[in-house]
């Protein structure tokens, strides 16, 4: 056991993620062939909900076989996890929507399974947010199983307040109905991402080589001096993005990079304790963070397009290998 400990703790957090990521999607298909299984006997809405959790279940293994370096055609496999999340996004559209017009039963909870229920839910969500956070810029396939864990979160959310309006005797099913859409649409939000987000993040496309064809257009970069760094993206709170670069003739080498803000120095638990505790906190991070999130959607098309305006050509770096996104989509 020891060993087994041991172990463990000598893993990267990406390495204990994939797993145990396996051992809960294990469980979670178990549960959504019961319900499908019983569904069929019974009420029919419980095959929805158990296909909804066969469709993360299908997220989710595409992801880790993509994590563990499986063979398979990268454009595909993130398609798939697009297409997966599209479809649960619509079913449970369907599953929350028939609140706003049909007069459903309230499910019963009792005090002490409302509390539980409602505990674990919050401890559900603050994890996906936790992983949100710490899992920065480490590959494709880690981002989408936070973002599969997310969809988990919310939905858990959605479940906790159903258990804690039942057992204050609260009917509340239309805004349970309204919530469950949103949650939805938001679902579906995310597979759009997933869908387009290798052709304009920064993952597998942060090394850029420009090559100084006109000189006399140049007046971003000095080329006299040895290295070089341009702003692509401002922020305060969120993460400032600029493309440093050494200079040798008239290559110019260099990455795009993140750098830390005053939010991203918080500690990440007491970034997701304060994330979660607060509904005003909550909306404001995300307002603010799409406003940001358009503003640096395709930073290296951005830099590829500033450098051209200034008289260099985008080349390939000899030296550098190719990368899962380098095979797959240039």
């Amino acid at each position: 056991m020891k060993k087994l400990i041991g172990k463990i703790r000598s893993l990267s957090y990406e390495e204990r993620l994939v797993y145990t990521t396996a051992v809960t999607m294990t469980v979670t298909v178990l549960i959504s062939a019961g319900k499908i299984l019983i569904g069929l006997f019974s009420d029919f809405i419980l095959v929805v909900v158990g296909i909804f959790g066969v469709l993360l279940f299908a997220a989710k293994l595409q992801c880790i076989l993509g994590a563990k370096k499986t063979m398979g055609n990268f454009k595909l496999r993130n398609a798939l996890i697009a297409l997966f999340l599209l479809s649960a996004g619509l079913i449970y559209i369907f599953y929350m929507g028939r609140l706003l017009f049909f007069d459903v039963a309230n499910e019963e909870y009792g005090q002490f399974q409302a509390v539980a229920t409602a505990t674990i839910s919050f401890f559900e969500m603050g994890l996906a947010i936790y992983g949100l956070v710490k899992t920065k810029n480490k590959g494709h396939y880690f981002r989408d199983i936070k973002i599969v864990n997310f969809v988990s979160g919310m939905t858990a959310i959605m479940t906790a307040q159903i258990a804690l309006t039942s057992f204050t005797g609260a009917n509340a099913n239309f805004y349970s109905g309204l919530l469950g859409v949103g949650i939805g649409i938001v679902t579906i939000l995310l597979a759009i991402y997933v869908y387009f987000t290798p052709r304009i993040s920064i993952v597998d496309r942060e090394h850029n080589v420009f090559l100084l064809k006109e000189p006399e257009e140049n007046a971003l970069v000095d080329m006299n001096g040895k290295t070089a760094e341009i702003v692509l993206c401002k922020s305060k709170i969120y993460s400032a993005c600029v493309y440093r670069a050494t200079i040798t003739g008239t290559v110019v080498n260099g990455h795009i990079v993140k750098l830390k803000s005053g939010l991203r120095q918080i500690n990440p638990f007491a970034k997701t304790v304060l994330i979660v505790l607060s509904e005003i906190l909550v909306f404001a991070w995300l307002v603010g963070y799409a406003a940001y999130f358009f503003r640096a959607l395709d930073l290296p098309g951005k830099l590829e397009s500033m450098m051209a305006e200034n008289g260099f050509e985008k080349t390939a770096d000899p030296t550098a290998p190719p990368t899962e996104g380098d095979r797959t989509l240039l």
